[in-house]
C-alpha cells in the first residue's frame, strides 16, 4: 500500500472514531418530548418546588439543589445546605424541556430521558454531547401549590397541632432545621437545644455556635406561622409531626416571593 493510501486510511478511521454514534432513536425522543411537554403544560402548574442531583458535577457542590418556582419564575435556588446558588442559573421545568430539545436538535451522541408518569416533567436526563461531555440529572421531590389556598384551614390545623404539642408538655429536646430561604450562606442544618422550655444552644452544620440569632423553641415556630397568618401572607403551607404536633415544614410566599421555607427534623426529647 502506498503512503498516500495509508494516510488516507488513517484519516478515515480517525474521522469515524470521532464522529457521533447515535445509539438512540431521535424521532422517538422528539415525539416523547412533545407528548410529555404537552402533558406538563396542560397541568397549568406555575407554583412548585423540586430537588435535583447532578451526578456528573465535580465542582464539590452540595446536592440536592432545591428550586422554588412561583408564577412561572424561579424565586429561590439553594444547595443541599440551604445556601443560595449564584454561580449557576436555576431551571423551571420549561428550561429542562428546552435543554432536552437542544440535544435532540444537535443531536447529541446519546440522550436518555424519563418523564414523570402523571405530570410529564423530566425525571431523569442523561446526555453525552458531541464533545464527549456527560451530563446526568435526576429530578425528584416535586411539590406544587394551590394558589387559592384556604387560610382558615391553615389556622384550624395550626390550632389543633399547637394543642397537641402543648398537651405533651415536652420541655427538653433537640432538633435540626434547614432554612432554604436564608441568603447568608451559612452552613445548615442548624442544631437547636431546648432545656426547661427555653432555647439554650444553637449551632451550625459544622458544629460552630451561632450568636447572630437566637435559638427557636417549637413555640416560636408556631408563633411564626401565626404571624404570617395574621399578616395575610399570599400562601402558607405548614405540616406537623403526626405524633407530637410540632411543625416539620413552614413554607410562605409573600409579595410573589419566597418569604420563608424551613424544614424541621431529627427531633429527640428527654
Amino acid at each position: 500500500m502506498r503512503s498516500a493510501e495509508i494516510l488516507f486510511t488513517i484519516a478515515s478511521v480517525a474521522s469515524w472514531l470521532a464522529a457521533p454514534v447515535f445509539g438512540w432513536d431521535i424521532a422517538a425522543a422528539q415525539n416523547e418530548l412533545n407528548t410529555q411537554k404537552a402533558k406538563w403544560e396542560s397541568m397549568a402548574i406555575d407554583n412548585y418546588r423540586y430537588q435535583h442531583n447532578a451526578a456528573h458535577d465535580t465542582s464539590g457542590a452540595v446536592y440536592p439543589f432545591t428550586t422554588h418556582v412561583w408564577q412561572g419564575s424561579v424565586v429561590s435556588y439553594v444547595d443541599g445546605q440551604g445556601r443560595q446558588i449564584n454561580w449557576l442559573s436555576p431551571n423551571t421545568f420549561g428550561n429542562w424541556f428546552g435543554l432536552i430539545q437542544t440535544y435532540i436538535d444537535q443531536p447529541a451522541r446519546d440522550l436518555r430521558v424519563t418523564y414523570d408518569a402523571t405530570r410529564g416533567f423530566p425525571a431523569t436526563i442523561y446526555i453525552v454531547a458531541n464533545t464527549g461531555q456527560v451530563q446526568n440529572f435526576e429530578i425528584f421531590s416535586f411539590h406544587y401549590y394551590q394558589v387559592n389556598y384556604n387560610p382558615q384551614g391553615v389556622q384550624a390545623t395550626l390550632d389543633r397541632e399547637l394543642a397537641k404539642w402543648t398537651s405533651m408538655n415536652i420541655q427538653n429536646y433537640d432538633y435540626q432545621h434547614i432554612a432554604y430561604h436564608d441568603t447568608t450562606n451559612v452552613v445548615y442544618p442548624f442544631k437547636t437545644e431546648v432545656r426547661n422550655g427555653a432555647g439554650t444552644s444553637l449551632k451550625d452544620g459544622n458544629g460552630q455556635p451561632i450568636t447572630w440569632t437566637s435559638p427557636s423553641t417549637m413555640g416560636n415556630w408556631f408563633g411564626l406561622i401565626q404571624n404570617y397568618l395574621n399578616s395575610g401572607a399570599q400562601y402558607i403551607e405548614a405540616t406537623y409531626d403526626a405524633t407530637r404536633g410540632f411543625p416539620t415544614l413552614i413554607y410562605v410566599i409573600q409579595n410573589n416571593a419566597l418569604a420563608y421555607h424551613v424544614e424541621i427534623n431529627s427531633f429527640i426529647y428527654f
